[in-house]
C-alpha cells in the first residue's frame, strides 16, 4: 500500500488496448515533482475487460503483449491505488483527448470516481508555457520515446524539471 507524498505537481500517462477514445486501459504511469524536489513515480498494467478492442498497431506501439496482462490487477484495485498516489488537486496529460477518454473508461470500469481533475500539459502552473515548451522540446527531442506509461510521464516531468532549470532525483514509488 502506498503512502501520500507531499506534491508540487503531477503528470499521468495510459496505454491502451486501441488508438481510439472507447479503448480499454492497459496502463497507467504517474510522474509527480515533490516539494524536497525529487520525482516520485508509480505504474501498474491494468487487465482489460474481456470484450475488449484489442489493435495490434497499438500493441507494436507499447510493446505490451495481451498475455502481459492475464495477471495484472483489475481495474477496481488500480484506480483505488491510483487515487491513493494522486493526493493532487490535478494531474496533467500531453494527449488530452485521448487521455481523458482513457481516464474516464479506467474508473468507469472501476466503478469509482477520480480523486484528481486531468488537465492538459499546458495548463501547468508556475510556467511561461511557451517558454517551457521550447525547453521541453529541446529535452525531449534528446530522450527515447519509450511509450509505456511510467517512462513517458517520467519523460515529461523530466522535461518541464529541466525547462524550470530543476534537476531532481528519481524515487520510484514500491
Amino acid at each position: 500500500m502506498m503512502t501520500p507524498w507531499s506534491r508540487l505537481i503531477a503528470i499521468i500517462d495510459f496505454e491502451a488496448t486501441a488508438l481510439s477514445v472507447d479503448a480499454d486501459v492497459i496502463e497507467v504511469g504517474v510522474a509527480i515533482y515533490d516539494r524536497h524536489e525529487t520525482i516520485q513515480t508509480w505504474s501498474s498494467l491494468v487487465r482489460p475487460g474481456p470484450h475488449c478492442r484489442w489493435d495490434e498497431q497499438a500493441a507494436a506501439v507499447h510493446n505490451i503483449a495481451r498475455a502481459d496482462l492475464q495477471d495484472a490487477p483489475v481495474p477496481r484495485f488500480v484506480a483505488g491505488e491510483l487515487n491513493k498516489v494522486m493526493d493532487v488537486a490535478a494531474a496533467y496529460c500531453d494527449g488530452y483527448k485521448y487521455d481523458a477518454a482513457w481516464m474516464n473508461n479506467l474508473y468507469r470500469a472501476a466503478g469509482i470516481m477520480p480523486s484528481f481533475e486531468l488537465k492538459p500539459l499546458e495548463e501547468m502552473p508556475r510556467t511561461h508555457m511557451r517558454i517551457v515548451r521550447m525547453h521541453m522540446g529541446a529535452y525531449l527531442e534528446r530522450t527515447i520515446i519509450p511509450h509505456r506509461a511510467g517512462p513517458d510521464a517520467l519523460r515529461l516531468m523530466k522535461a518541464y524539471c529541466y525547462a524550470r532549470g530543476k534537476k531532481p532525483a528519481v524515487v520510484e514509488a514500491r
